[in-house]
């Protein structure tokens, strides 16, 4: 066998196993009750994702590659945004940060959440666009997810699920005319959102 097919061979064995380790956070053995107590993005969003816990252990999330696709190309994540730890101490979410939709700019595709010792949540809106904003509730139970198109769409679309599982528990979209009344859930997203 020729070195460089035998290169090749050796690229295509292990090409599937580093590309599921990149989604994996990089993490050093600890307890399982300690809490967040904060997190950093190393050299100001160009870097990996840094959370760091009350027993001193540092876990590291580096930006994606692969996992989303425009067409046949695979995109690297742009960035780390809207970080955000919940009251629990024990959920870590932020948004997955793309170019796609033919923008200039990244934009928010996915809400990512991190719990200690389970794989990480991918919560994907079931309509069209981008995540516009998202906050935790229920101390860290649940999150809401604003989304709608990048341009055009002033009402967007509202949806509830839980942090655990990501399963979807509601959603809500505003009439143009502001009479369809929103779920308690939407009017704490909105409090929340006000005092940020």
């Amino acid at each position: 066998m020729k070195c460089g097919t035998r290169f090749w061979l050796s690229v295509a064995i292990m090409l599937p196993t580093l590309v599921i380790a990149q989604t994996k956070p990089r993490r050093s053995t600890s307890t399982t009750n300690a809490t967040i107590v904060k997190y950093d993005v190393l050299n100001n969003s160009g870097g990996p994702l840094r959370v760091f816990y009350s027993d001193g252990t540092i876990v590291e999330i580096p930006k994606e590659r692969g996992r989303v696709r425009d067409g046949n190309t695979a995109l690297t994540q742009e960035a780390f945004s809207e970080v955000q730890i919940a009251d629990d101490r024990v959920h870590l979410g932020w948004l997955a940060d793309y170019l796609v939709c033919a923008q200039s700019y990244a934009c928010h595709i996915d809400l990512v959440i991190l719990r200690r010792g389970r794989p990480v949540r991918y919560v994907s809106t079931s309509g069209a666009g981008v995540v516009w904003d998202w906050t935790f509730l229920n101390n860290g139970a649940q999150v809401v997810v604003e989304s709608g198109f990048p341009h055009g769409d002033a009402l967007g679309r509202f949806e509830l699920f839980d942090s655990d599982s990501g399963q979807r528990r509601g959603t809500f979209v505003p009439d143009p005319d502001g009479e369809k009344p929103a779920p308690p859930w939407v009017e704490a997203f909105r409090s929340l959102r006000r005092r940020r």
